[in-house]
Parts: C-alpha cells; sequence; structure tokens
C-alpha cells in the first residue's frame, strides 16, 4: 500500500536525489528522510511538506494523500502546475556557503549563496519575520546543545544586529571567526557570551558594552530547523 513513504521514495529516485540531497535541500538530515521513507515518521510539519514538494516538483496533496494531480516524469520537464498558488505563498531564502560554530567557522558579507529554502510567507508573518533580509547556514560543534546540535539549519534575520538580551545571534569576532552563542546582560551592564552546554569546557565570556558593540552581530537565530 502505497505511503507519503513510498511516494516520497518513488519521486526522489525519479529525480536521482540522494537523501542526503534531498534532505539538505529542504534543511533536515538524510536520517530524516530516510524515517519518513520507512513509515517510522508519517506527518512531516507543512513547512516540509511543502519544502519538499517544491523540491519534487509535485503536488503537496499528491505527496500527503497520493490524491490530486500525480507529478510529471522528470523526461517530460514539465513540474506539476496544480499547486502553483500554493508555490507562490513560498518564499525563497538564500543558503549561505558558511557555517556558524558552536566552535568556530568563517563568514563574510559576501559570502556565497548556494542555494534556497523554501518558507511559507504565512510562518514568517506568524512570526514577526521580514520576508527580506532572512538566511540560511548551518552550525557545527556541541557548545549551543541542546538548542542547536551540530549539523542543525538555522534560520537567521539578518535585520536583527543589535544585541538583545537571552537571545542567541551570530556572529564574527575581529578575526572572522564565526561563532553562534547565547547574549546576556548582567546587572550591572556588562554582557555575557554563553554556550547552553552544560559541559563546563564551555566557559562564559564578559564583554563590555563597548566590546559587545565592536562584534559583528550577523544576526539573531530565529529558527533551528531540525528532523521532520
Amino acid at each position: 500500500m502505497e505511503d507519503i513513504g513510498s511516494r516520497l521514495r518513488t519521486r526522489r529516485k525519479e529525480l536521482k536525489l540522494t537523501q542526503g540531497e534531498l534532505g539538505r535541500k529542504i534543511g533536515v538530515s538524510a536520517a530524516a528522510i530516510s524515517q519518513l521513507e520507512k513509515g517510522e515518521s508519517k506527518n512531516p510539519s507543512s513547512q516540509n511538506l511543502l519544502s519538499l514538494a517544491k523540491t519534487l516538483h509535485c503536488s503537496p496533496d499528491w505527496l500527503q494523500t497520493g490524491k490530486d494531480i500525480s507529478p510529471k516524469k522528470p523526461s517530460e520537464n514539465h513540474p506539476d502546475q496544480s499547486s502553483d498558488h500554493l508555490f507562490s505563498e513560498l518564499v525563497n531564502i538564500p543558503v549561505y556557503d558558511a557555517q556558524l560554530a558552536a566552535g568556530s567557522g568563517t563568514w563574510a558579507d559576501g559570502d556565497t549563496i548556494v542555494d534556497s529554502m523554501p518558507f511559507l510567507r504565512a510562518w514568517l508573518t506568524k512570526n514577526g519575520l521580514p520576508c527580506i533580509g532572512m538566511v540560511v547556514a548551518y552550525a557545527t560543534g556541541e557548545s549551543m546543545h541542546p538548542t542547536i546540535k551540530d549539523g542543525d539549519t538555522l534560520l537567521i534575520d539578518t535585520n536583527q544586529k543589535r544585541p538583545v538580551a537571552d537571545q542567541v545571534f551570530g556572529f564574527a569576532n575581529g578575526d572572522s571567526e564565526l561563532r553562534v552563542k547565547r547574549l546576556s546582560k548582567r546587572l550591572d551592564g556588562m554582557w555575557v557570551i554563553r554556550s547552553d552546554s552544560s559541559d563546563l569546557a564551555y566557559r562564559d565570556e564578559v564583554m563590555s558594552p563597548q566590546d559587545i558593540s565592536g562584534l559583528h552581530i550577523i544576526g539573531r537565530v530565529v529558527k533551528v530547523i531540525g528532523d521532520l
């Protein structure tokens, strides 16, 4: 009996995509795609369902239920257009070839855009996020675990460059070291760069208001995208 997993697997293979390639395009792990195809996960979020449908050039309804219009074969080179009205409600957020480290990494304002990731316009609006100025980058390291895990996809609002207490930001030091940390503010006005991990190896860093203003803040992490 066909289900969303079997339809996903069939369509992925028709488009000659590996589980890892499909996962990267929508911001989840290869393991998450595998779980969905095996039936271990049956209900992807609406965000991920639309992202899958857009990437696989098919209708979300067909992918979820097998109804609606089935997708065209790759050789026909005509993606299903029955859900164009749904895709028009998506905003393609650029994915940058940069890694924010719960450790270290690199970033430059001109880093290369390597892909785009679709987000629901309604979801962005509901969460008070603009459609312009959003970027996607990837996390490495374990210092922000369990909030952010190694390999997680991060949605960052680059419009939010002013430090805000108890929020997670991506920023670059003067030597271009790229980091993602939680910023906290003490009663005496000093700022603390903090890891969420309970591992004592990750120590707090105290900075003055003058020093914190010297950080090159990329933006605030507004969403951590994990499994389906």
